[in-house]
């Protein structure tokens, strides 16, 4: 598609793209458009201007967006984000992590960029097979999975407010591959993922952010035997709650974080079959 003058906010597509040129995993030329908060996550194919999100982005604009789409191109202008950028475009706090293939003009985040900026965006050096990108900053696979590689650049994230208080983005080790992923898609990524019944709810802990306590409640729809555990950022298991049998209802738990480091933390209540993660922020 080529979008001209237009907004493309709040989208995405995980579905294999093949065309000839102007080729991306969402847009193929985005035209004096903008482009935000969208990703795109599947097979992306062509002959030139080829790129994970947009293949050609022209006197257009792209904030606060992804692709972890495989890219592939067999002539020119090929990149992990945008194969072309230029004519006054520009693109800000994005990223891109997916394989790159292409012949010449071939960039881990961008293929070709003149008169254009790119500011505050990375590409994967390691899973995108790209060590070079005309623009863009790349990163090792753990770097990208990493907070402050990107607050150190301004982007917000939920949970801190020195970048903004919109909370565009959110990242944990379970959700995402632990990439950076856009707040907007659901606030309860693990409960869509596995198809939670409605009847079990696990409430965001009040406070959040806390210092050092806070309170964890949470509903099961029948006695059954039920864990309650604290993860790190990393999916590392911490602690355990509750491990054991209890009794269908409403239960609340207090959470004491004093002997741990300011940051993010993930608790998880596993029932039966079923588990749902939450995110908590603790600020020293």
């Amino acid at each position: 598609a080529i979008y001209s003058s237009s907004e493309v906010n709040n989208c995405c597509c995980t579905g294999f793209v093949s065309g000839g040129y102007y080729v991306g995993g969402l847009v193929g030329k985005s035209d004096s458009s903008e482009i935000s908060s969208s990703f795109s996550t599947g097979t992306v194919n062509g002959i030139g201007l080829v790129g994970g999100l947009v293949g050609w982005n022209y006197t257009a604009q792209i904030n606060d967006s992804y692709s972890l789409s495989s890219v592939t191109g067999r002539d020119r202008q090929i990149g992990g984000f945008v194969g072309r950028n230029n004519n006054g475009s520009g693109i800000y706090n994005c990223y891109s992590a997916g394989q790159v293939t292409g012949v010449e003009d071939a960039g881990g985040f961008i293929g070709t960029i003149d008169d254009a900026v790119v500011e505050n965006s990375f590409w994967d050096t390691e899973t995108s097979g790209m060590t070079t990108s005309i623009a863009g900053i790349g990163k090792k696979t753990n770097e990208m999975k990493t907070l402050s590689t990107f607050t150190d650049s301004g982007w917000d994230f939920q949970g801190e407010t020195v970048n903004g208080t919109d909370d565009i983005w959110d990242i944990d080790s379970m959700s995402n591959d632990g990439y950076p992923y856009l707040w907007w898609i659901t606030t309860d990524i693990e409960e869509v993922e596995i198809g939670i019944p409605t009847e079990i709810t696990l409430s965001q802990n009040y406070p959040n952010p806390f210092n050092p306590e806070t309170s964890i409640s949470f509903y099961i729809p029948k006695s059954t035997h039920t864990t309650l555990s604290i993860y790190n950022s990393n999916g590392q298991l911490l602690e355990k709650l509750i491990d054991m049998d209890m009794e269908k209802g409403s239960h609340k738990i207090k959470f004491n974080g004093e002997h741990l480091n300011s940051g993010m933390y993930l608790y998880r209540i596993e029932t039966g079959d079923y588990h749902i993660s939450k995110k908590m922020l603790l600020l020293k």
